[in-house]
């Protein structure tokens, strides 16, 4: 139900099917609705009668990707919050294939949600709260979206036994992903490096780009080799959203030389990985990494 209008997503007919259960997908449904009900329609033509069963205490389950990639005895990781992720092994490194959607500390105390509210130092996660989607003026649902974090969040939101990546890890992981085109010199160069983009993006939601290697070039032969799926969730300034749909940008566990934190970045028209610092109040996405 939406705003007091039903969404029909299954329809059956109990007179000629003996129903058990019933499966909605509701994958693609971007209303604000959080009641499902169901209608019972007694006859036919126009003088038929009809009741309505509503569901208060909903069941909601999610298909996870588990594959050949996936981590071997680690398919899965659920946060504090009871979210769980993906995972997959690049390398001999276990990564969240999904973006961190926790609203806790590994701890448990609460992260909150930053609004117009910035921080060096406190931990804040931002969501476009302006929005009639769960976090995406774009359309991006928040399973794919994730929440954006300041850095101080994200050093402290990744689930036990799981951590927000170094900036050397990163560089690890992309000389996995871009194998012999790799450069030594790319592990301290600022700015684009490589041509490994597009296998670490994955998703429909990227804009179009007609530059090869791209993660938006959708004829890209590599898109998204690596399993890492990245999602271009875009950043936020306080309530200030940019980027989505553009890039994905994610924090790295290492102070730059500014006091800020590297920060790893797929744009949709460029092949290299952005590496680069960034301030600490920004809100970015975030993947965790296996201790």
């Amino acid at each position: 139900e939406e705003d007091g209008t039903f969404v029909p997503v299954a329809t059956f007919n109990n007179s000629t099917t003996d129903v058990e259960h019933v499966t909605c997908d509701f994958s693609s449904y971007m209303g604000s609705g959080r009641r499902i009900a169901f209608r019972n329609v007694l006859g036919g033509g126009v003088n038929y009668n009809y009741s309505y069963n509503y569901l208060d205490d909903i069941t909601l389950s999610t298909t996870f990707v588990v594959d050949e990639k996936s981590c071997p005895g680690s398919e899965i990781v659920t946060d504090i919050d009871g979210n769980v992720y993906s995972t997959v092994q690049i390398g001999q490194q276990c990564w969240m294939r999904e973006n961190l959607r926790t609203t806790k500390e590994a701890n448990g105390t609460p992260i909150p949600a930053g609004g117009d509210a910035t921080s060096y130092d406190v931990p804040y996660y931002y969501y476009d709260y302006n929005s009639t989607t769960d976090n995406s003026s774009s359309g991006i649902p928040l399973e794919e979206r994730g929440y954006l974090y300041n850095w101080p969040a994200a050093m402290v939101a990744c689930p036990a036994g799981w951590h927000l990546p170094s900036d050397a890890e990163w560089n690890t992981m992309e000389a996995t992903v871009s194998g012999s085109d790799w450069q030594t010199s790319y592990e301290t160069t600022i700015g684009w490096r490589g041509n490994h983009a597009g296998k670490l993006a994955g998703g429909d939601n990227w804009t179009s780009s007609s530059m090869s290697g791209a993660p938006g070039n959708y004829g890209n032969a590599d898109r998204n080799a690596s399993g890492f799926g990245g999602v271009p969730a875009g950043g936020c300034g306080g309530s200030s959203f940019y980027g989505a749909f553009g890039n994905a940008t994610f924090w790295s566990a290492t102070q730059d030389s500014s006091n800020g934190a590297y920060y790893r970045s797929l744009y949709y028209k460029y092949a290299g990985v952005d590496r680069n610092g960034n301030v600490k109040d920004e809100g970015l996405s975030v993947r965790c990494l296996r201790d």
